[in-house]
């Protein structure tokens, strides 16, 4: 797929923390303008964050350029997501 048909937003990284830094990370993550969504998640990993990226070399840079400087960050891995099924913004109540 071309890069000019990427949504930008689809790109969600997955990082696992050290348990007394997730304060600091916090504030890192807050500071970070490429960041649109930092969720503390139940499961394999910790925290799901939601980047912004102009095309898949930016996205790149920011998977291997900013973990390694987020605090408390023991590892990660990310995921490009490739289609999406169904998105929801709605409660249906």
């Amino acid at each position: 797929m071309p890069a000019a048909e990427l949504d930008p937003t689809d790109r969600r990284i997955l990082r696992v923390l050290q348990e007394d830094t997730i304060d600091a990370f916090s504030a890192a993550v807050s500071a970070r303008p490429e960041v649109l969504d930092c969720r503390v998640v139940f499961g394999d990993r910790d925290v799901l964050l939601t980047v912004v990226a102009r095309d898949v070399e930016d996205c790149q840079r920011f998977v291997f350029d900013t973990p390694s400087k987020l605090p408390g960050v023991a590892r990660y891995s990310s995921a490009l997501i490739m289609r999406v099924v169904k998105h929801a913004t709605v409660l249906p109540v």
